[in-house]
């Protein structure tokens, strides 16, 4: 298996003066196994460590007032499961839960 460690800053400009400007820092913590039998696991947990962290896309959708922009998110959890079948088939099975500030 693997395990990796992620620590990232973001700064985003929101409103088209540059006046709003949001900051905010994410950590993750990611693990992730392959198995002979053609079985991946992987799993994944990301903290933002303050209500100003904004992604690319979330920074794109809250300056254009996008109605999918749902706000600051706190906490997100993943979890996937992936199995070859056939070798044309596959079999894939994800998990996630987020919360938001």
């Amino acid at each position: 298996g693997a395990l990796a460690l992620d620590a990232t800053r973001s700064s985003a400009q929101i409103d088209w003066n540059d006046v709003q400007s949001l900051q905010g820092m994410s950590y993750a913590v990611k693990y992730g196994k392959s198995f002979s039998s053609g079985t991946n696991l992987r799993f994944a947990g990301y903290r933002y460590s303050t209500s100003g962290y904004r992604d690319f896309d979330e920074a794109l959708r809250q300056r254009s007032q996008d109605s999918t922009f749902f706000g600051s998110r706190r906490s997100r959890i993943e979890a996937s499961v992936y199995q070859n079948l056939t070798t044309r088939s596959s079999l894939n099975l994800s998990l996630s839960h987020q919360d938001y500030w």
